[in-house]
């Protein structure tokens, strides 16, 4: 394993790229839920904090705010950005605004 961190640091770099790439959304300014995608995720506020980005990246910055828009309502934030009506309680979730 030990023998391995050339590889290893290929595989972070590559992921990292991916990310980087196919992670963003045009349409919302901001790192989506899953690649190629425009759905937004609250997990996305962890990268400054495991060292993806600095919060001071402007996509970082730009998804930090969409967040905030788009799934906080009264201070607390939903998470996930969703299209579905309801959770299977029956509860109505709350739909992201495009």
């Amino acid at each position: 394993m030990y023998g391995k961190a050339d590889e290893w640091a290929a595989a972070r770099d590559q992921i990292r790229e991916a990310v980087l790439d196919r992670g963003w959304s045009e349409k919302r300014q901001a790192y989506a839920q899953s690649f190629d995608s425009d759905e937004l995720d609250a997990a996305q506020l962890l990268m400054p904090m495991v060292g993806f980005l600095p919060a001071t990246d402007p996509r970082m910055r730009s998804t930090i705010e969409a967040i905030a828009r788009d799934l906080t309502e009264d201070g607390s934030c939903s998470g996930i950005a969703t299209a579905r009506a309801s959770t299977p309680t029956g509860s109505r979730a709350r739909r992201a605004r495009s």
